[in-house]
């Protein structure tokens, strides 16, 4: 399991370090330009982010876990809103190197700590108010690994998103990452289980376009 694991993980972090100007140009742009808000290939990032932005709520005196960070949109921008510390982690190293300039130029590298590690294996000092991972998930081969240490990390709220599985939209996304690296989609059922098989812990799940948009309530302290 664990060499697969590895393994799945060199070609995904391959695949982002070789990707990574063409991931920022299509994703920051997009967001803050809005051009594509609308667009049906695109709304599931919007919309996801806006909820786990909103999630974070209240953001003075909470800390929160990226994890898969990428170019450090969702760090960046609950660091403008006021949350006191967010720590985004990513196993593409150049993902992090964008995200860290991104950060200064911006202002906000003082609320926020980037590392370059692989999640499973690196060791948290501390726990967070919220953690989530918004499209990370379909690049991981044991998603349990990762939901049961996300949810031991946390003290309020798990964020995540999964991909859909079926139509035409997945069938094509799969075959674009055929040749690139490894993506898992997912029916609700089968994420239903996923979590059922990691936690008692009460939790939902929200179709947003072509993903859907799952929150963990975990509340180890009010």
């Amino acid at each position: 399991m664990e060499w697969e694991r590895i393994d799945v993980e060199k070609k995904v972090k391959d695949f982002f370090n070789f990707y990574v100007n063409e991931f920022v140009f299509l994703y920051l742009q997009d967001r803050y330009s809005k051009r594509l808000i609308n667009n049906l290939f695109r709304r599931s990032v919007y919309v996801r982010f806006d909820k786990t932005i909103e999630g974070c709520k209240p953001y003075e005196g909470r800390t929160a876990l990226d994890v898969g960070c990428g170019p450090g949109l969702y760090c960046v921008e609950l660091a403008r809103r006021g949350i006191e510390k967010v720590v985004g982690i990513d196993f593409a190293p150049k993902m992090i190197e964008f995200a860290q300039k991104m950060a200064s130029q911006l202002k906000v590298d003082g609320k926020i700590e980037y590392i370059a590690a692989d999640f499973l294996t690196y060791d948290f000092a501390e726990q967070f108010d919220y953690t989530f991972a918004m499209g990370f998930i379909e690049y991981c081969s044991y998603p349990s690994e990762y939901l049961k240490k996300m949810i031991s990390l946390t003290k309020r709220k798990v964020f995540l998103s999964f991909p859909k599985k079926g139509g035409i939209l997945a069938w094509q996304r799969k075959l674009r990452y055929k040749f690139k690296c490894p993506l898992f989609l997912y029916s609700k059922e089968e994420i239903e289980n996923l979590v059922k098989s990691v936690t008692d812990l009460p939790f939902t799940i929200e179709k947003i376009s072509r993903d859907y948009f799952v929150t963990i309530f975990v509340q180890k302290i009010d």
